[in-house]
């Protein structure tokens, strides 16, 4: 079964190694079917959109109105007897004028509303999918590019969704509506629209196609843009304590300079399509009036057909330079697109695998059987670990850094999963219960606390948010900091700012504790919780995790004595093996790394390891 899994990880892992070796802003394939995909979305609101595709029509035809009647006024009224009916004409003009303003203002809000929803549902999604991903996909990803994709990426799309693909159908309904009047006008003038035709297509496809590596150019480099900024305000203390501004400054600069030199780029490329668009409808207008002129002196055409056809080649000018620019918004969004279906298409390695159950009630046993477990291909952290610990029991894991601690603690909630051997919870393979109730019943307190922006009371119940005051403030006096909370100025209400950056660290750690207990959870994770704290600090946490570590099964990750001298047994790692496996009196007596540990801190350490075995009478 181990085998099998690890296969499966590194299959579902492909993607990402695909995404981290193909060169930064190169488009992975044809856009077609990206667009296609987008474009998926709309089903739900195919109703809206058959009646935006209605209303094209009506705006369409209501806009090649004006110069057919612009061409009945000049052959049939333009003369004494027919000057009083030009007034008809001119309040046709203005009337149709007024339908097609109103038909485009019902486009445009049906068109801006269905994109708004779809973009959300699209954002929705990829932030729900984002949840979902394993903590690999994190240990890789850079926050400011995840970011950048979901907001700058996402805002992206609504151009497409809102105005990009609508006026593009709308631009192309009246290219045709032009086409079919000249037809029936003059065969030889529509064969001539149609010579011309193909410029513009050639000037389109072209342009797309030099445009679309430029704009992912600019998202990946929005997105390294977002991922620095990101990172050096949050390490706006450092910055500051070693008086690095200057520095800061320029390695923004850097990647700021970067963002607008692809812009540029794609400036200059965006740039060529006006310019082309002006010269085509010119030198179109030219030769229309040059072989529609000949056909009017020779009385094949009227004065209105030429007028009529200069205006429609006249009104032709915004929606092709329009159709360029639309183009290149199309390209822009299937850009940003792709950045996010590649978020979207990374599978998690770690999930529900077919057939899992519920965890019910936890005894709390658990052994590791064989375990062994790599990051990378071929590179193990872990080889081969085997222990168990009874319910009930705390064990403390102790060894030099990198000797696997942490990674061997978060195989048990299935942060990751084990290569080959398995964890078991009462004797039941951890992978055969769904991840959600697994961790239900597993508690964690890490060496560095993250605190939402949110009130002490939400903080504190995170974990299960129905629960009343009561019981949050029990927790709270649980973990030595109720009285802390109520001397703030509005107590459990009162908001602690981002990351808990209003608290001490000792402070932080204790509501972190107090979110722990709210949860009772059977098992429990201590990742020395008590580092860099005041000696009175230090006391009040200690107490809280004595009380938290009751009746439950406690693994604690040891850096100091004092953490593991109310241990049962204490699991010694090195090399991402175990080396030592005992009680503490056992481990002390013998010869071997938990001996070197303790004589290197004893004396600097009130360190009480209770009796010996032979006074506890055991072996």
């Amino acid at each position: 079964m181990s085998g099998a899994s690890n296969a499966e990880v590194l299959k579902k892992s492909k993607p990402k190694e695909e995404m981290a070796k193909r060169p930064p802003g190169k488009p992975k394939g044809s856009v077609f079917p990206i667009l296609r995909r987008l474009l998926s979305y709309t089903y739900p609101h195919r109703g809206y959109y058959l009646l935006l595709i209605v209303g094209f029509v009506l705006s369409s035809a209501f806009s090649l109105v004006p110069p057919w009647l612009i061409r009945i006024a000049l052959d049939q009224y333009l003369n004494p007897e027919g000057v009083q009916k030009l007034w008809m004409i001119s309040g046709l003009m203005i009337g149709f004028s007024v339908l097609q303003g109103a038909v485009d203002y019902f486009n445009r809000y049906l068109s801006e509303s269905r994109g708004q929803q779809i973009v959300y549902t699209i954002r929705q999604n990829t932030y729900r999918h984002l949840l979902s991903l394993s903590f690999s996909y994190f240990d890789h990803a850079r926050t400011g590019d995840i970011m950048s994709r979901v907001t700058a990426d996402a805002e992206t799309l609504q151009v497409f969704f809102g105005f990009a693909v609508v006026h593009l159908v709308n631009n192309t309904l009246f290219l045709l509506g032009v086409f079919g009047v000249m037809f029936i006008w003059s065969p030889y003038l529509a064969l001539l629209y149609l010579g011309i035709l193909p410029f513009f297509i050639f000037g389109i496809t072209r342009y797309a196609f030099i445009v679309r590596p430029a704009f992912a150019k600019t998202r990946k480099a929005l997105g390294d843009l977002t991922n620095t900024i990101r990172e050096q305000l949050q390490g706006i203390q450092v910055i500051k304590i070693f008086g690095r501004e200057k520095e800061s400054t320029a390695t923004v600069k850097e990647m700021n300079d970067r963002y607008v030199d692809v812009n540029l780029e794609a400036g200059k490329i965006s740039s060529f399509w006006m310019p082309f668009v002006t010269v085509l409808v010119g030198v179109s207008t030219g030769l229309i009036i040059w072989f529609a002129g000949r056909l009017v002196i020779q009385e094949v055409l009227t004065i209105g057909i030429l007028i009529g056809f200069t205006t429609y080649i006249g009104m032709m000018m915004r929606p092709i330079r329009q159709t360029g620019m639309l183009v290149g918004q199309v390209i822009n969004a299937a850009a940003s697109a792709e950045r996010i279906f590649e978020v979207m298409d990374t599978q998690p390695d770690v999930d529900d695998l077919p057939g899992a159950t519920e965890l019910a009630a936890v005894k709390g046993d658990v052994e590791y059987r064989d375990v062994s477990f790599g990051y990378a291909s071929g590179n193990l952290v872990l080889h081969s670990v085997s222990f168990t610990a009874r319910a009930g029991e705390t064990v403390a894991i102790v060894g030099p850094t990198g000797a696997g601690k942490s990674t061997l603690i978060h195989l048990l909630p299935r942060f990751y999963d084990a290569t080959a051997g398995s964890v078991l919870i009462d004797g039941k393979d951890i992978r055969k219960s769904t991840v959600e109730s697994l961790r239900r019943h597993i508690g964690i307190v890490l060496q560095h606390t993250f605190l939402f922006n949110l009130s002490v009371k939400d903080n504190i119940a995170f974990g299960q948010p129905d629960v009343d005051i009561v019981t949050i403030r029990n927790a709270a006096k649980a973990a030595e900091i109720d009285d802390f909370i109520m001397s703030l100025p509005l107590q459990y209400e009162t908001t602690i700012g981002e990351r808990g950056v209003r608290l001490s660290g000792g402070q932080r750690q204790r509501i972190a504790i107090a979110r722990t207990l709210l949860m009772d959870p059977p098992i429990l994770i201590l990742d020395e919780p008590t580092s860099s704290v005041d000696a009175e600090t230090d006391e009040k946490i200690q107490k809280a995790i004595a009380r938290l570590c009751e009746n439950r099964t406690v693994f604690v990750i040891a850096h100091r004595l004092w953490t593991i001298q109310n241990a049962d047994r204490i699991l010694v790692l090195q090399n991402g093996e175990v080396v030592q496996f005992g009680t503490p009196q056992k481990l002390v007596e013998e010869d071997g790394l938990f001996r070197d540990i303790y004589t290197l801190q004893v004396d600097s350490e009130n360190f009480d390891l209770g009796p010996s075995t032979e006074e506890r009478g055991e072996e």
